[in-house]
């Protein structure tokens, strides 16, 4: 896995209805939450990618717009796993702030033999915004799509998914009211 080229694809898209505004622009400790999903994962990949249906100023990376309207995450993913030129791609939400370069590292490793590599808890609750994916899925997703399946759980049924217990030390908790971001 030492020499693949690995793009990073942050999901920024989301409706923040919850929030009240565009998570990606909220600000975590004085950074903007886009920002810090940016420098989670920049030290890991060649190329980021946003998924967004917005503008997000002061954004150097390239935003990526869905494909299919209305879809959810799967949507963003599809969309940017569409435009992406690597095979293996690193995704990460925009509101997760806590999560690790290091983990991420860690679920890079498992990758090499599958489809997926999928954060899962002890009680068996998976995290399928914070993964990794191989470019391989999308025909799987566009099918799962066009049949008005949008959870990204019932695709990793369909995949060869290696499920990586996560450690105590990894805080994965995403940020939905104004209230977690103090």
């Amino acid at each position: 896995m030492q020499d693949s080229k690995v793009t990073g694809i942050i999901l920024a898209g989301g409706k923040s209805s919850r929030m009240g505004s565009n998570k990606a622009l909220m600000l975590y400790k004085n950074q903007r939450l886009i920002d810090i999903a940016i420098s989670v994962v920049k030290p890991l990949v060649n190329e980021i990618l946003v998924s967004s249906n917005e503008l997000i100023p002061n954004l150097s990376n390239r935003i990526i717009s869905d494909v299919f309207e209305n879809t959810g995450p799967i949507g963003g993913l599809y969309s940017c796993l569409k435009e992406s030129n690597t095979d293996i791609n690193l995704v990460i939400p925009c509101d997760v702030p806590l999560v690790s370069t290091s983990f991420y590292s860690l679920m890079l490793e498992k990758i090499e033999s599958f489809d997926a590599v999928i954060p899962r808890h002890s009680k068996g609750k998976l995290e399928p915004l914070i993964g990794i994916y191989h470019k391989n899925v999308l025909p799987m997703m566009e099918e799962q799509i066009n049949q008005h399946v949008y959870k990204l759980v019932n695709l990793l049924e369909r995949l060869n998914v290696y499920y990586i217990v996560i450690p105590k030390s990894a805080d994965l908790k995403n940020l939905n009211y104004p209230t977690d971001l103090l």
